[in-house]
């Protein structure tokens, strides 16, 4: 069972890997250090202070912000496409659905090694001994145990 399931998440990203994105526009550095991200139809500005990340949605004319209790490192980046804006802080991975317009925060073990992937269609993670996905609809994570494929709620 535990290698069929790693058969189908690796036949899954290599599907999506041909469409992910990761500061799919062009960024730029703002007047006091603000990051723009374009992924089209969303716009991510990071505050200049790193703790507040705000989506702009070209298709509704309306934002959504999530607002950090740190500032996010530095080594980190904002992927951003169509429908989806992602990123990891150093315990959680955020990420925004533009259908739902609804930050969704995945907490992560201490150090959790991970890969997360945004495509149009949803964002993937592989945490440990799980894959992680928050679709198109979602309003929270959703996750499948590799061991045993088991499928376990979002945290």
């Amino acid at each position: 069972m535990n290698h069929v399931l790693l058969h189908v998440f690796c036949i899954v990203m290599i599907a999506f890997t041909s469409r992910t994105a990761k500061a799919d526009g062009p960024v730029s550095k703002a007047p006091q250090r603000v990051s723009i991200i374009n992924g089209g139809d969303l716009v991510a500005v990071l505050s200049a202070s790193r703790r507040s990340v705000t989506v702009y949605n070209q298709r509704t004319s309306t934002e959504t912000t999530v607002e950090l209790l740190a500032p996010l490192p530095e080594d980190r980046d904002i992927a951003v496409s169509a429908d989806f804006v992602a990123f990891q802080t150093d315990d959680s991975v955020y990420a925004l659905n533009a259908k739902t317009a609804v930050w969704s925060q995945l907490q992560l073990p201490p150090d959790s090694e991970l890969s997360f992937q945004v495509s149009d269609n949803a964002v993937f993670l592989l945490n440990d001994n799980v894959f992680y996905c928050y679709g198109r609809r979602a309003d929270a994570w959703s996750g499948i145990r590799i061991e045993d494929g088991a499928t376990i709620p979002g945290k």
